[in-house]
């Protein structure tokens, strides 16, 4: 059943009948086996040759090699790490190596692939599991896991450090989170700066200290934000410069149910904030939007020129998408955005500048500052932990 449903990891014990693993050898397709091995009795030393077979067994037709035996005293760790220095000193294969039980949690916490449990399950799959914040506070405390500052500075600065600080606290990582204010000096440089934002579809205005750009940042045209990249090797880590903006409008889109069908017609892009028209366009042009409706724009030929996969020409009647790009939400009410909410067939208005007002439409879907602020902050979360957290933590 696994391999007909192109399971990715499929686990197989080395115990099983040789032809069922010939079998699932044969048929596997795309997927990897895991030839694991299990030993609660406590016998087995990482240093035995009976473990040696046993990994000699699982090289035989693995993908991956996973052990797992439970640990009779503190020492088990430290010849478990030793076994798998040596074998990977001698094959590339990956190996999966835990101590099971009391005695053997330091190998949870030092294994390079978090064995963790969910803090609500009653109890343990397995004895010695820890939760993902266990071992977030054992990695700090070891010297695996710094802590790190990380600041933000905009209009939406500090309503985005309350969104972040629970999701720290829920995973146990050691992290400060802090907003400033625009002319607040800050220390760019410092060693345990993690990572610096600017909010509300800002330019990073420390830009220059990100030695590297990612490929968005470069064709959206601007960096809010940076992240430190931290190699696992002794060269030296550095800030690396990304524009998560264009990442905020394409989420706040998708959460709203835009047909994928739909992103073959036009796009209306209302006011003249060049930092949000940018981010608009490339969203447009990353999810398949042929033709942008310019409304209340002066930034056709800029943006024409910077994008040309996108026809600004357009007058088109008919689009399910409207993003709102202004500088000041005062002029939202100017007529064009009347006349858009007066069309009969209705869609998304993705509204950069300002909360969803009570001239929006029933037909449309308006989407504001609570929402577009929520998804910023879920993705600088993702970008300087690479890890996500639950919306409900945010949303409280």
């Amino acid at each position: 059943m696994a391999v007909a449903e192109y399971i990715t990891y499929i686990d197989v014990k080395i115990e099983w009948s040789q032809d069922l693993i010939k079998t699932l050898n044969a048929k596997k397709g795309s997927s990897k086996l895991v030839a694991s091995f299990h030993d609660w009795t406590g016998g087995i030393r990482w240093t035995s040759d009976t473990l040696q077979k046993k990994y000699e067994a699982a090289d035989v037709f693995g993908d991956i090699i996973k052990l797992s035996i439970l640990s009779a005293d503190m020492y088990d760790c430290h010849e478990l790490a030793l076994f798998v220095r040596n074998q990977q000193a001698q094959s590339p294969k990956p190996v999966l190596a835990v101590g099971m039980g009391q005695h053997g949690q330091l190998s949870r916490i030092l294994s390079p692939i978090l064995f963790v449990i969910h803090k609500l399950l009653p109890t343990p799959s397995a004895p010695g599991q820890l939760t993902l914040a266990e071992v977030h506070q054992a990695q700090h405390l070891i010297g695996q896991v710094p802590a790190l500052d990380f600041s933000l500075s905009g209009p939406d600065a500090k309503a985005i450090v309350e969104m972040i600080r629970p999701g720290f606290q829920e995973l146990g990582l050691p992290h400060l989170c802090q907003a400033l204010e625009d002319d607040e000096p800050k220390d760019v440089k410092g060693e345990n700066l993690g990572g610096d934002a600017a909010t509300g579809f800002q330019r990073y205005r420390y830009e220059s200290i990100a030695e590297i750009a990612s490929d968005d940042a470069q064709k959206v045209g601007f960096v809010d934000s940076i992240v430190r990249n931290r190699p696992e090797s002794a060269e030296k880590s550095a800030f690396v410069g990304q524009n998560i903006s264009w990442r905020v409008i394409h989420d706040c889109i998708m959460e709203a149910g835009i047909e994928v069908s739909a992103a073959a017609s036009s796009i209306a892009i209302i006011g003249d904030d060049i930092n949000k028209a940018r981010a608009a366009c490339f969203t447009a042009e990353r999810m398949g939007y042929k033709a942008v409706y310019l409304l209340e724009s002066k930034l056709c030929q800029t943006l024409a020129a910077d994008f040309p996969g996108l026809d600004f020409s357009s007058q088109a009647s008919k689009y399910k998408l409207a993003i709102i790009c202004r500088v000041d939400e005062q002029e939202a009410k100017h007529n064009p955005l009347h006349q858009i909410l007066r069309e009969p067939f209705g869609g998304v208005i993705l509204d950069l500048s300002s909360a969803p007002g009570s001239s929006h439409s029933s037909r449309w879907n308006a989407i504001g500052k609570r929402q577009t602020t929520l998804v910023r902050a879920k993705l600088l979360f993702q970008l300087w932990t690479g890890r996500n957290v639950l919306d409900v933590l945010m949303k409280d």
